[in-house]
């Protein structure tokens, strides 16, 4: 193996970049302790799992940190999506010291319209009235 993708709970998609890449592995490490640790329902967990069943990767059952660092050990290069989960971004950071680590930043589901503000909405519904009709379109266009 030469290039490993490790995908987290944060974002749950391959990078368009490497989805058709022939010399990567991608994986998700399922670890029970983590989610429990989390306070992951059962709902959340077929929720995660569902994804990934959608997805072309290996679903490794086991610890996160030790599972990841016997995968890296095989792999010329680890890429990873940025986390928002504080213990993921930890864990990174610390993969990062030993490992090379590349950590990419997820693209945006979709833009908003623009406006004249420069800061994003903070409340959900204004962030969706925004969105909506992109998001619900068929092309991601607003239609005319």
């Amino acid at each position: 193996m030469t290039r490993l993708l490790w995908l987290h709970e944060d974002v749950l998609r391959l990078p368009v970049d490497l989805s058709e890449a022939q010399d990567i592995s991608a994986i998700f490490v399922w670890d029970e302790a983590f989610l429990s640790q989390q306070l992951y329902s059962l709902k959340r967990r077929v929720f995660l799992y569902e994804c990934l069943l959608d997805l072309p990767i290996d679903i490794i059952a086991g610890a996160r940190r030790p599972t990841l660092e016997a995968m890296m050990q095989q792999a010329n290069q680890v890429v990873t999506w940025k986390a928002q989960n504080p213990e993921t971004r930890a864990l990174i950071a610390s993969l990062a010291k030993d490992y090379s680590l590349t950590v990419i930043d997820p693209e945006p589901f979709i833009h908003p319209i623009d406006t004249d503000s420069k800061t994003p909405p903070r409340r959900f519904f204004r962030y969706w009235k925004n969105v909506s009709p992109r998001a619900l379109a068929q092309d991601g266009r607003v239609g005319t």
